[in-house]
């Protein structure tokens, strides 16, 4: 029986070497299989030229085969120009045996013209007796195109961002932290180290929300944990005072084991102009129902005072149909305006355009830059139209020596500041008093001081009416003066 030291027995600290050879001795043949086999470029250089040159390498640089790289100046065949000078510091370095890590990217030029983007790494060697360097390279020229378009994605992304006056954060609710873009931060008027926040009952993106909206942040998180994706809109007030519309979606993009939300992605775009639109509409739309009701209460006035005192059934046809015009007049001198009121010169330009050419001597118009209010403008007009009626018919324009004078004075001295309307005639017809009181005389007195909330005064002089109004301030929507 043999010793029982003489039986093969395993380690006990280690692997099992039982049966395996002792290892052979490295040869030059099998460094050069494993150089001329590896996928990475290999070349050696000396003395600015190439010495050697591995299969992937002539590959790599499109040459035929490596021998054909043999004496090539490798700065000048393989190294894009905009990259030399970096390449012959690094090469000086390892020459004077310095050591040199990877480069993150470097642009190559291959046999062909055209440029790859390398990795490289090197060191010192000897070769035939002499120094030289060793160099190894990687193509990654895919990877830095995908990095390239990256960065212009991420750039478009931002302009669009930016162009939409939109930003962008995600929410961690399981670690509490928020990381804000600049985009986001620019929207919201902060500005965080590394865009980090935090995720809390007070924090920056609570804080901003305006107080009246802020029952919504509750409510949102509710909706993260049973929706992917949910719609939001809100106020916010920056550090400047300013109030924002913010309205987008949040996205979640992952959940805990429970089914809760874990991280969450928002976008939100300023929609302030918009808003303002919204709410502009909103305004003109009532602002129109108004004027209706009001239009239609004056119409109505217009047509049974009318009819009170028409002679004939034409006869209320033609003159209702006239007031209408003048009515008609000042309603298109307010759209124009978009009834933030008038001027009155305008206003008395319009309705007198169709009795008389108001360039004319006839006819003087002076006065400051007024503007009134719409229903101020429409008082005003009816009056313009029925005195230019009456003259006209019976006062200064029925003849061709008459003129009127419109004037209109702003009496800073009243009791109440005021501005003073006055139409005068002369030249005309001898004026006597009318005999009865019609529909004109109910329109420029009575009408007039109604809708005006002012005084309202007709004298029939003998040389012509002088009709005077005192308009109070509150019609006035701007005015010269303090």
């Amino acid at each position: 029986m043999a010793d029982n030291h003489d039986e093969p027995r395993a380690s006990s600290g280690g692997p099992d070497t039982t049966g395996v050879k002792p290892t052979s001795p490295i040869t030059d043949e099998m460094y050069r299989s494993v150089v001329e086999g590896s996928l990475q470029g290999i070349i050696i250089q000396q003395d600015d030229r190439i010495v050697y040159a591995n299969p992937a390498m002539a590959e790599m640089f499109g040459y035929a085969d490596p021998s054909s790289m043999i004496g090539l100046d490798p700065f000048e065949a393989l190294i894009a120009e905009a990259d030399v000078t970096l390449f012959r510091t690094r090469t000086a370095a390892v020459y004077d045996g310095g050591r040199v890590s990877p480069h993150p990217g470097w642009r190559a030029r291959r046999r062909d013209g055209t440029t790859r983007w390398m990795t490289s790494t090197a060191q010192r060697t000897q070769w035939l007796g002499g120094t030289a360097v060793a160099s190894f390279y990687l193509d990654i020229t895919d990877r830095k195109n995908a990095e390239i378009a990256l960065r212009e994605s991420e750039a478009r992304y931002r302009s669009a961002l930016t162009a939409g006056r939109m930003g962008a954060w995600e929410t961690d609710l399981i670690a509490r932290t928020r990381t804000w873009t600049e985009e986001g931060m620019e929207l919201f008027g902060i500005s965080l180290p590394e865009g980090r926040g935090q995720f809390g009952d007070n924090d920056e993106y609570v804080t901003a929300i305006h107080p009246e909206d802020r029952h919504l942040v509750a409510h949102y998180r509710t909706l993260a944990d049973e929706w992917d994706s949910f719609p939001a809109e809100y106020r916010i007030v920056r550090p400047d005072g300013a109030v924002l519309w913010l309205s987008g979606r949040g996205q979640v993009v992952s959940r805990t084991p429970e089914g809760r939300a874990h991280r969450l992605i928002s976008i939100m775009a300023d929609i302030s102009e918009r808003k303002a639109a919204e709410l502009r509409v909103q305004f003109l739309i009532k602002e129109v129902t108004h004027r209706s009701k009001n239009l239609l209460s004056v119409i109505r006035s217009i047509a049974s005072q009318t009819i009170r005192n028409a002679e004939s059934l034409d006869d209320f046809e033609a003159r209702f149909s006239n007031r209408l015009r003048g009515l008609a007049t000042s309603q298109d001198l307010l759209v124009r305006q978009v009834w933030r009121g008038a001027p009155i010169e305008d206003i008395v330009r319009e309705q007198l355009v169709s009795f008389v050419e108001t360039q004319s001597p006839r006819v003087e118009i002076a006065g400051p830059n007024v503007i009134v209010t719409a229903d101020a403008a429409q008082a005003i007009g009816l009056a313009i139209h029925e005195l230019a009626t009456n003259a006209v018919k019976h006062g200064a324009l029925s003849g061709p020596a008459g003129k009127i004078v419109i004037g209109w004075t702003l009496l800073d001295d009243a009791p109440r500041r005021a501005l003073e309307l006055c139409w005068r005639e002369t030249g005309g017809p001898v004026v006597t008093p009318p005999s009865r009181r019609g529909f004109g005389h109910i329109v420029l007195q009575q009408l007039t001081s109604a809708s005006l909330g002012g005084e309202v005064e007709m004298t029939f002089e003998t040389d012509g009416v002088v009709w005077t109004a005192t308009i109070p301030a509150a019609n006035l929507v701007t005015s010269p003066g303090p």
